[in-house]
């Protein structure tokens, strides 16, 4: 896993501003970046809006109708915990899906307690603990560039990957849907601090070391890094 990462808004945007750096990129935790925290604080206040609790009853009723589901004591006594899982991940979905302000968003992940919060599980489909999944929204159009850094005892493997389009859409496979463009750690040239810098974008940059081309299918698709 790398210790920090960080993503810049899209070159087309305009913005010379840096998305993900936080106060001191050195020391900034890969997972708990300062626009992971605001999203999480965000989520549980959304979780506690009528709307969305009576949502999360909805699910859990159409959990417990289902034959295979409710049909056995482990399905009746986790159709509460799957259906606000389910909603948990939705709206961390929303968070991280507009190209323009791209973060990479940590979800579909276990319950945890850090920073004052305790931040349900969410998740969809099966449960994956070996990995950690991180998403950013990209248009397919501009390009961003990613600063990230290897620590000293980094993970046995982490790559960066981009969907050729939203897996909601596109028909299921083993990675959730088709892949556009893959890079693994094994291919990554960092310098002698561990930093190394991915570009991505429709066109290849100029003196770029590691570059992902996404799909152009509209209205985007998804850079994700485990």
């Amino acid at each position: 896993m790398v210790d920090s990462l960080l993503i810049d808004e899209p070159a087309s945007s305009g913005h010379a501003s840096r998305v993900g750096t936080g106060e001191n990129e050195e020391h900034m935790s890969a997972l708990g970046t300062p626009e992971q925290l605001a999203a999480e604080a965000k989520l549980l206040e959304l979780l506690r809006r009528p709307e969305l609790v009576a949502v999360t009853e909805q699910i859990r009723d159409l959990y417990l109708a289902d034959p295979v589901n409710g049909g056995s004591p482990a399905g009746r006594a986790t159709a509460d915990e799957a259906a606000g899982s389910l909603v948990a991940a939705a709206v961390g979905h929303a968070f991280v899906s507009d190209p323009a302000r791209p973060f990479f968003h940590w979800g579909a992940c276990a319950p945890h307690r850090w920073h004052g919060m305790d931040v349900p599980g969410s998740g969809y489909g099966i449960d994956n603990p070996d990995n950690v999944h991180r998403r950013a929204a990209i248009d397919g159009v501009s390009t961003y560039r990613i600063r990230a850094r290897v620590p000293e005892r980094p993970a046995a493997q982490f790559s960066f990957i981009c969907y050729g389009g939203d897996e909601g859409v596109l028909p299921v496979t083993r990675e959730g849907a088709s892949i556009a463009d893959v890079l693994l750690s094994s291919q990554i040239e960092a310098d002698a601090d561990g930093w190394f810098e991915v570009t991505v974008g429709p066109e290849p940059v100029a003196g770029a070391t590691h570059h992902l081309t996404p799909c152009r299918r509209a209205p985007g698709c998804w850079c994700a890094t485990r």
